[in-house]
C-alpha cells in the first residue's frame, strides 16, 4: 500500500499526465510537473524532472513560491498545524533564496503594493474563496 506522502509526491506527475491529454492544458505540463522541485534542482519531486531544461522555468519558480506561500500560511484548510505569518514565510524565502527558491522572488515581498495584495489574498481572500467553494459544492450536491 502506498504511503500518504508517496501519494502526495505523485501529484505533480499525475497532474502533468492529465494536463497533457488536453489541448487546452498541455502547455502547463512542465509547470505542473516542476512546481515541487527546488530552484537549484537539488531536491523536491519528482526527482527525474530537470526544471533547468524547461522553457517555463521562470513560471515554475513563481508557481513554486506561490504554492509554498499558500501552504505555509494556510491555517484554515490545513488543520495539522497553524499557518505561518507572511513575515515568517518571507524569512524562509530569504534563507532559501538560490537553493529552494528563485533569488529574484525575494524582491517581490519588498514591494509594498505586492505585499499588500498578498496579505489580502492570504487572509480575507482565502476566507472568501473557501466560503465560495463551500457554497458551490453544496449547490452541486443538490443537483
Amino acid at each position: 500500500m502506498q504511503s500518504e506522502f508517496d501519494l502526495i509526491r505523485s501529484h505533480p506527475d499525475k497532474g502533468a499526465d492529465l494536463a497533457g491529454r488536453h489541448i487546452s492544458t498541455e502547455a502547463y505540463v512542465d509547470v505542473i510537473r516542476g512546481h515541487h522541485r527546488w530552484y537549484d534542482g537539488s531536491r523536491g519531486y519528482p526527482g527525474n524532472f530537470d526544471i533547468s531544461k524547461s522553457p517555463y522555468k521562470t513560471i515554475i519558480d513563481i508557481v513554486s513560491v506561490a504554492d509554498c506561500l499558500d501552504a505555509a500560511t494556510d491555517g484554515v484548510g490545513r488543520s495539522y498545524r497553524p499557518g505561518k505569518t507572511i513575515d515568517d514565510f518571507q524569512k524562509e524565502l530569504a534563507e532559501g533564496a538560490g537553493t529552494r527558491y528563485a533569488p529574484y522572488m525575494t524582491g517581490l515581498f519588498s514591494e509594498p503594493a505586492i505585499r499588500d495584495d498578498m496579505v489580502y489574498l492570504l487572509e480575507k481572500g482565502r476566507e472568501e474563496l473557501y466560503k465560495d467553494t463551500y457554497f458551490l459544492l453544496k449547490d452541486l450536491l443538490k443537483k
